[in-house]
């Protein structure tokens, strides 16, 4: 009788410390569930998305510009030509360097730039590193730059940079992408008349029929236009 009563304690107390056991494991998991809660706050308000110096000075930038320089970029060009097109930009530029609003069209960077310096890098960033898009998706770059150009009042030159992919065309497709780019064309010539002068730049390869086609939407336009 008394092995009995005993034998019954001792499994009583082992039931109770399993119980304590697991007790202390919930304590201990919701304490570091916890501490896990405290570290994702802290590092959240520490890495917390803030506007970046140079967009700062970006939108300081563009409220007192008095030009535009803006660059669309359809894809990827040479290193040489690179070079060129770059130098030709900043002789464009010139001393205005310091009240030009910086803009570059393309898939690998945002548009804009807070100085002359950061302009120069994306444009060979966006000539580098820009992927191979079907010509659809290359002209709606140049309807977002014509939306942009069209909310301001500032002169501006706009280069065009690569060349139009030909790469699964249909006649049908071909049509679409030249009314919207006919459009754009349109857009920035009423923008020239009614707002601020247009002077559109070319380095699009005119040999090809594809560009040359394009390239008589802007030049037709009573605004400036030139081939380099």
């Amino acid at each position: 009788m008394h092995e009995g009563r005993k034998a019954n304690t001792s499994d009583d107390g082992g039931g109770l410390g399993s119980l304590r056991s697991s007790r202390k494991g919930y304590i201990i998991i919701l304490a570091l569930f916890g501490c896990l809660v405290v570290i994702a706050s802290i590092l959240t308000l520490l890495y917390r998305e803030t506007p970046k110096h140079s967009e700062i000075l970006s939108k300081k930038k563009r409220a007192s510009a008095k030009h535009s320089s803006i660059a669309v970029i359809f894809g990827r060009v040479d290193k040489v030509v690179q070079d060129r097109i770059v130098q030709d930009i900043i002789q464009d530029v010139g001393v205005d360097s310091t009240d030009t609003d910086f803009i570059v069209g393309s898939t690998v960077s945002d548009p804009w730039c807070a100085s002359l310096t950061e302009y120069q890098f994306m444009l060979r960033k966006a000539m580098t590193e820009s992927k191979e898009l079907p010509i659809g998706k290359q002209t709606l770059i140049m309807s977002m730059v014509t939306g942009l150009l069209a909310k301001t009042d500032l002169p501006a030159r706009v280069y065009l940079i690569g060349n139009l992919n030909t790469a699964e065309m249909t006649e049908r497709s071909t049509a679409a992408v030249m009314k919207r780019s006919d459009e754009s064309a349109v857009t920035m010539a009423w923008r020239n008349e009614a707002r601020a002068p247009v002077q559109v730049i070319s380095y699009m390869d005119t040999t090809t029929a594809i560009n040359k086609q394009y390239l008589d939407l802007f030049r037709r336009q009573p605004f400036a236009f030139t081939a380099r």
